[in-house]
């Protein structure tokens, strides 16, 4: 039997379901380590992937993955972990790039017939399907796996590759945002509350095409409406952009009032 609850009884509600995404170098990595010692971070990261900005910090573990199976383990560790030992279990988990594409489409494999899709699911991620009917089916699955990880009673936190914004005869087709197939990529800005778009703004005292060696870089999180890049999240909490953006910085979007326009709650879409 279905049971009705009360949306401040849902412990998922009052997690933070983040997404950001940016260019290689512009800081996401880094971003992870504003996250205080209070929490218990476990960041998901593909094996042999640069985590230098992570070292240092006791409360931050990683979990370097190459395969399906890796991520399937993952998947139930911290299902058990929260049933059997919640004071030690991470508090928040995050996805480092690549292993996004894995995490989306986790337990796709019992869902897809025997054949070509599957045996594909069971191989190292490199290797790809061979046509495109079978992306389509795995992509088609892609929702299901995002929810099997936001169920968990953990802060989540998505760091995408960017994919730049598609151009056809000087019309959008496209806005960039995160590098994700079109079925997984609905279904992030379906479920997750904020998706921002880390980038870097050179500020320099110096009116002149010339980049002086006194010039500095500037971290910003978009978050508002954009004409080029896809973007969502309580702007009236947060801001159009976050400068130098951290997890206290995103910490209001957890307990922001939906914006209310004449009285009647307004759902934001960008």
């Amino acid at each position: 039997m279905v049971k009705i609850v009360r949306p401040d009884d849902i412990e998922e509600g009052s997690l933070a379901r983040y997404g950001i995404y940016g260019e290689n170098g512009v800081g996401k990595t880094t971003f992870l380590t504003t996250i205080p010692d209070e929490e218990r971070l476990l960041v998901i990261s593909e094996e042999g992937q640069n985590i230098k900005p992570l070292k240092g910090y006791r409360h931050i573990k990683i979990a370097p993955v190459s395969q399906w199976k890796d991520v399937e383990d993952l998947h139930k560790f911290l299902i058990d972990m929260a049933k059997s030992k919640p004071e030690l279990a991470p508090t928040a988990v995050a996805f480092d790039g690549w292993p996004i594409r894995l995490i989306i489409n986790k337990a796709t494999g019992a869902h897809l017939g025997r054949g070509e899709e599957r045996e594909w699911l069971s191989n190292p991620p490199d290797q790809r399907p061979s046509n495109w009917g079978d992306w389509d089916k795995v992509a088609g699955l892609s929702n299901y796996g995002i929810l099997c990880f936001l169920r968990l009673p953990v802060h989540m936190i998505f760091l995408f590759d960017e994919e730049a914004p598609r151009l056809d005869k000087g019309e959008i087709t496209r806005k960039g945002g995160p590098m994700l197939p079109t079925q997984a990529l609905a279904g992030a800005r379906r479920y997750l509350e904020v998706i921002g778009r880390m980038f870097v703004d050179i500020q320099s005292s110096v009116a002149d095409d010339f980049i002086p060696d006194t010039a500095e870089e500037v971290r910003r999180l978009l978050i508002g409406k954009h004409e080029f890049f896809f973007s969502k999240g309580p702007t009236h909490a947060l801001g159009y952009t976050i400068t130098n953006p951290s997890w206290d910085k995103l910490l209001p979007a957890l307990t922001a009032r939906p914006l209310r326009i004449n009285g009647h709650a307004n759902k934001e879409e960008s």
